[in-house]
């Protein structure tokens, strides 16, 4: 039987109040990600937010 491949998720950008990326949040999330099987991260892919950001 094959194995599937690493697992690549594509992470949300947690956003402030005020539009700025909240890095605290982003962070913790990321770990939650890799803690629980993410082998990789895409950030301001495709989960919408990236037109937000400059």
């Amino acid at each position: 039987m094959a194995r599937f491949g690493p697992v690549v998720t594509a992470m949300i950008t947690p956003m402030r109040e005020d539009g700025g990326v909240d890095f605290v949040e982003a962070r913790r999330l990321a770990s939650w990600l890799a803690d629980h099987g993410s082998t990789g991260l895409v950030l301001a892919g495709t989960t919408g937010e990236s037109p937000t950001l400059t």
